[in-house]
């Protein structure tokens, strides 16, 4: 079943995980096949808090996957965009 989340984004860079489910918890931070990122706004999407800062992606569309082996969470990724909001649309594993 499709997984699609939508997340506000601030000036301070989030753990997509905690951002959406307030949480690291593993029953809800599940692995991704895939992972579709658009935004409304200015979005950045990186793999760290540190690299988010230098805009490492920016994200009007971005997809990731899909992959046979090794899963992606939201807990690898971070985003950053005063004002914008992501839309995630993920393919469980």
């Amino acid at each position: 079943m499709v997984k699609s989340y939508q997340i506000v984004l601030t000036a301070v860079p989030q753990q997509l995980s905690i951002a959406a489910f307030g949480t690291n918890d593993e029953q809800q931070n599940i692995p991704f096949r895939q992972l579709v990122f658009t935004a409304d706004g200015n979005a950045y999407v990186g793999d760290a808090s540190v690299s988010i800062v230098s805009g490492i992606v920016a994200v009007p569309s971005l997809t990731l996957g899909p992959y046979e082996t090794g899963p992606i969470k939201l807990s690898d990724f971070w985003a950053v965009g005063p004002g914008a909001t992501l839309h995630i649309l993920g393919v469980p594993f």
